[in-house]
């Protein structure tokens, strides 16, 4: 079976980092494709590469994570989206699972 890939996207390099670093992804049968740093750039990469999952930040600068989700969505509705995210505010939740997203991580609950 093929692993399934993902794309981690925030404008922390650190939360990437943990991110890839806290997860036995190849176990788990999971690959990460790539990183970006902002919606802009996590655009262009999922354009090009044949992704499955897209684990997401909400606020970044330049485009934030909802509207990131919605162009992808238009194009690809397959995908499927997690949220990362520094706080649970309620508006961009519900913005988030109305766009089909399926489910979020608070980043304080992922240490290392």
């Amino acid at each position: 079976m093929d692993s399934l890939q993902v794309l981690l996207v925030d404008d922390e390099y650190l939360a990437i980092e943990d991110l890839k670093l806290m997860v036995d992804w190849e176990a788990l049968g999971y690959h990460i494709a790539g990183t970006a740093h902002n919606g802009k750039q996590a655009l262009g990469i999922a354009a090009r590469e044949k992704l499955d999952i897209i684990i997401t930040d909400i606020s970044m600068p330049g485009m934030n994570g909802i509207e990131l989700i919605r162009q992808i969505r238009s194009s690809q509705p397959h995908m499927r989206f997690l949220l990362l995210t520094a706080y649970a505010e309620i508006d961009y939740m519900k913005q988030a699972f109305r766009l089909g997203v399926e489910d979020y991580l608070m980043k304080d609950e992922i240490t290392s």
